[in-house]
């Protein structure tokens, strides 16, 4: 929690509203609307002005007594003066959702007023059966809170540029004078006249804390003014009483405050102002006014004749429970303590391991739709007993490149000695004698691709049952796998162990989030001023130094697991609501992590650790009671767009489908029967005429009625200048090689995204032949005049010298790709061509030089 130190700065004037908003500049309110309030307020017209800009330039005049109505009409006013400086966009803004230019005014009637800025006109009246004092707008635009002369505090809701009553609050109180939201606007709080504030979750209506204001008299100071901090590096609640007193309050714990008495800053330099306003403004002054800057750094309170300014310190953010803040020994979590025993349960492990994979969010039908999540892929653990896999051994080896690989050769003859005699006795004496079992088991790294061989062994204690039967199943589960599914269920609550992030060798600063020193500070800014006294002559511990952040042991309780996923399973990431057959892995895989194969555990928050970093599972040690932690989540829709950038597509399909113009199967009335004639990728083998009368398929009209005329012209052209055989192999050929290389794409993109798409995709239509006839079009114009309609259109190629048109004799396939792609280009066209003249399709070329291509001669 920050505090205010100092004394505070003074300005002098009498001061009727406070704020510290850029929107202030905006909407060129500045020194003059400032001057107005003040004025009306000297002749006592108000009791009271709060006026505020929230960053979407929403205004609000918050007024106590009927003669507040002057106030907001000297307002209007000023935007009607001719040196108003006000921009000229008015109107509601879709693109962000944000109410632009709106003059909010509550004037203790019978509703709220919305005025807009600058035609000042009224866009919207809210009725209330009760008058109302103040209203306040939520940073997201999206909900009001109004309080008036009773207890009850209205939420609304925004629809399009209105708001609607949603729901009503109460507060300790007969009427209110103050409200504001938080930064998240997930937090709304309300004072009353009778001194008690209040402050609600406004996603499940829970009162969060309760307040009282200083008791003077016997009585509670009434609540006049209520901010919550800016986003920042603080997060205070500050609540003005009436007169003389503010309350700063942390508003993360609700449970550290600190007192601030405007009295304690008077000095007997105010002696002239206190002869011009009276006694009572020097010595209770009156608070009209609170206000954050906004960076955080600045508490602003108003008076009724000077401004005060505080200072809000944050020394230090960093705990001094986790001390010593030292480096971790190993990257594995260590399980110090396992869950308490209970013999009425059956037999089950308490621990697993995972590998942290990434992050992505969900939705799901709670309080908190999109949530983030973290998913883990989990390897099944393998409880070792005779065969040890070289996994397990390379744990045991500093170089397992030159060692002889003769660990526990040994111990594995004591199986073959009398069947096994010796480890049967062994195991009658932990039965005879042990009140705890645990087990040794290790992670398969051949099933991750981390870049790791040596696998991770860990000790598991056995829960449940008595101490024979915990070793009958330790016994029956050697060598055998045991999956995450085995361990832990849906919905369960467990703790996660590991090592976090590293940071190496931090300063003061970054470490423990201190203040940094003013500028031109002798040998450093970032630094402690004072690191203790003189003696005792040692730096205590509890001093912010620098040293190691980050690679710390730490432990989380309390993380609900939301789904445990096969890995075989083709569609872990479908839930009920979303039916689409799609996988946990997104869209390119998670960044640093790759592709999850295994079983995976979706647990909710954030955990500690870098990617690809061992985990340590563990069952929850305490008893859940709650009705949060006990309750079922179900999950509507499982984010699994790519994780690179801002990714909106979810799966392979929808990747397809929006890189490539496939259409849906066919069925509808309009074309029954052609399903034999179309192309579909899943049954090329079955139906390869398909390949050439998919092409002159259509069936939308419009796309019909454009195409016919262009294909019946076209071909009658081709067949004057090429003859009958030539045309009917140019759209043979034309119709069959695009067709074979879009249905050979497809193929790749489904072996890449293991998606069985063939059954939904189907290519016809006569774009393919239209665009063949483009290229013919280009390659016969140099040669041959071109006449639409009867000769009014003529297209006419100039000549000049002895090179004609644009040298299409020359054309070659490569010289339609850039520069460096065309030896590539040129590779697959000579194979083609060479290919062509083995089976007759064109002739061969008599002769090929430079010289000829330049004068357009050539035999192509």
């Amino acid at each position: 929690m920050g505090k205010v130190e100092g004394k505070g700065n003074q300005w002098h004037g009498h001061v009727t509203a406070v704020t510290v908003a850029p929107g202030y500049r905006l909407l060129g309110l500045g020194r003059n609307l400032m001057n107005y309030l003040e004025s009306a307020s000297e002749r006592h017209e108000c009791y009271f002005v709060d006026l505020f800009v929230r960053p979407s330039n929403t205004i609000a005049v918050n007024m106590y007594k009927k003669f507040g109505y002057v106030i907001y009409r000297t307002i209007l006013n000023y935007y009607l003066s001719s040196d108003k400086k006000i921009p000229s966009e008015n109107g509601y803004d879709q693109t962000n959702g944000s109410m632009n230019d709106r003059l909010i005014v509550c004037d203790n009637a019978d509703g709220i007023k919305i005025f807009s800025i600058p035609l000042l006109t009224v866009e919207d009246h809210i009725s209330f059966k009760t008058p109302i004092n103040s209203a306040s707008i939520s940073p997201d635009n999206t909900k009001m809170v109004a309080v008036g002369d009773t207890e009850e505090v209205f939420i609304l809701n925004r629809r399009g540029n209105t708001f609607e009553k949603a729901f009503t609050l109460e507060v300790t109180g007969s009427s209110s004078f103050a409200c504001d939201w938080n930064h998240s606007s997930t937090l709304v709080c309300a004072g009353s006249q009778n001194g008690f504030v209040s402050v609600w979750d406004i996603r499940n209506l829970k009162t969060i804390a309760t307040f009282e204001t200083t008791r003077l008299d016997e009585q509670l100071m009434p609540c006049r003014n209520i901010k919550f901090s800016k986003r920042g590096s603080v997060d205070l609640l500050a609540i003005g009483e009436e007169d003389r007193y503010v309350n700063l309050i942390d508003a993360r714990t609700f449970n550290s405050n600190q007192l601030i008495d405007l009295c304690q800053n008077i000095s007997q330099g105010d002696i002239s102002l206190g002869n011009e306003f009276g006694d009572q403004y020097r010595l209770s002054p009156a608070i009209i006014g609170l206000s954050f800057s906004q960076d955080c750094s600045s508490l602003f309170i108003g008076t009724s004749y000077r401004t005060f300014e505080y200072q809000i310190n944050a020394p230090r953010h960093g705990s001094l429970g986790f001390l010593p803040r030292k480096r971790a020994a190993r990257h594995r979590g260590r399980v110090k303590a396992f869950p308490k025993d209970d013999p009425k349960k059956p037999v089950h492990l308490t621990a697993f391991i995972g590998y942290k994979a990434g992050m992505t969010h969900i939705v799901r039908d709670l309080d908190r739709p999109g949530s983030k999540m973290h998913k883990k892929e989990v390897v099944e653990a393998t409880v070792w007993a005779e065969h040890l896999s070289d996994e397990v051994k390379r744990r045991f080896y500093k170089n397992w490149y030159r060692s002889k690989h003769k660990a526990f050769t040994k111990y594995a003859k004591k199986y073959s000695q009398a069947s096994g005699a010796q480890i049967n006795a062994d195991l009658q004496k932990i039965k005879k004698y042990s009140t705890i079992v645990r087990v040794l088991a290790h992670t398969q790294m051949r099933k991750v691709k981390i870049g790791q061989k040596k696998a991770h062994l860990v000790e598991i204690q056995v829960n449940g049952g008595t101490v024979a039967q915990k070793v009958d199943w330790a016994k029956d589960h050697f060598e055998k796998e045991v999956s995450v599914g085995d361990v832990f269920e849906t919905n369960e609550n467990i703790d996660i162990i590991g090592v976090t992030k590293g940071h190496g060798f931090e300063g003061v600063t970054h470490r423990w989030g201190t203040k940094k020193l003013p500028r031109k500070t002798h040998k450093g800014l970032r630094k402690v001023a004072c690191i203790g006294a003189w003696h005792p002559s040692r730096v205590m511990y509890s001093v912010a130094r620098a040293g190691q952040n980050g690679f710390h042991h730490r432990t989380e309780v309390n993380k609900k697991i939301y789904r445990i996923g096969r890995g075989d399973d083709k569609s872990n990431a479908s839930t009920s609501f979303d039916l689409t057959a799609k996988r946990i892995t997104p869209l390119g895989g998670f960044p640093h992590y790759g592709i999850v194969n295994e079983d995976f555990v979706m647990i909710k928050g954030c955990c500690a650790g870098t990617r690809k970093r061992v985990l340590t599972l563990r069952k929850s040690l305490r008893v859940h009671t709650k009705r949060s932690a006990l309750e079922k989540v179900e999950l509507k829709f499982i984010d699994t767009s790519s994780k690179f950038g801002h990714g909106i597509l979810f799966c392979g399909l929808s990747f397809l489908a929006y890189i490539l113009p496939y259409k849906e199967p066919v069925g509808s009335p309009l074309s029954p029967n052609l399903e034999y004639l179309i192309l579909v990728p899943s049954r090329i083998f079955n139906r390869p005429s398909s390949i050439f009368t998919t092409c002159w398929v259509e069936t939308d009209i419009f796309c019909f009625a454009l195409g016919l005329p262009i294909l019946l012209l076209s071909t009658s052209f081709l067949e004057r200048n090429w003859g009958v055989s030539e045309t009917v192999k140019f759209l043979l050929v034309s119709s069959f090689f695009p067709l074979i290389s879009t249905v050979i794409t497809y193929m790749i993109l489904a072996l890449i995204f293991h998606i069985s798409f063939f059954d939904s995709v189907t290519i016809y239509g006569l774009a393919s032949v239209i665009a063949g006839f483009t290229v013919a079009f280009k390659q016969i114009t140099p040669e041959y005049q071109v006449r639409l309609f009867g000769g009014m259109i003529i297209f006419r190629i100039n000549t000049s010298g002895d090179i004609h048109g644009d040298l299409s004799e020359a054309f070659s396939f490569a010289s339609f790709f850039p520069e460096a792609l065309q030896p590539f280009a040129k590779k697959i066209s000579n194979f083609v061509y060479q290919l062509s003249v083995r089976l007759n399709i064109v002739p061969s070329a008599e002769y090929f030089s430079l010289e000829d291509l330049e004068l357009g001669n050539s035999n192509f």
